[in-house]
């Protein structure tokens, strides 16, 4: 019983908008004499909500570079491409369809890469309130 107490005081402390229920739970950890597994349970699993905080925001950032990255392989086989059709002034059906294959493969990616991002932020600011 009483690890499953201590888990669920840590629990509440961080996780639970319920005051009433953790003052409940703080209460019995205290009448059972765990005040002190708990102390260290909680700081152990602040330890371990930073370290995932550290680690999500640093998803957050490698993700948006690689995304970008990526990006770029749908962008810059055009540009000799639209070098050509310029000079020459001359184009195809391929042509044209190879540049909208890149166009909305690009845009694609792009709108990905920002719905991942929004929504790690999202767990980030989640876990950090």
């Amino acid at each position: 019983m009483g690890l499953s107490l201590i888990l669920t005081g840590v629990i509440a402390t961080y996780y639970f908008d319920n005051a009433e229920m953790a003052k409940q739970v703080f209460e019995k950890i205290k009448e059972d004499g765990l005040t002190a597994p708990f102390k260290e349970a909680l700081r152990k699993g602040k330890e371990f909500k930073d370290s995932f905080l550290d680690f999500a925001s640093s998803l957050n950032i490698t993700l948006h570079k690689v995304t970008n990255m990526m990006g770029y392989t749908f962008i810059l086989p055009l540009i000799p491409m639209l070098f050509e059709i310029a000079k020459s002034g001359e184009y195809n059906n391929h042509d044209i369809k190879q540049i909208s294959l890149r166009l909305a493969s690009f845009g694609i990616l792009t709108v990905s890469a920002i719905m991942i991002r929004e929504l790690v932020t999202k767990i980030i600011k989640r876990f950090k309130s």
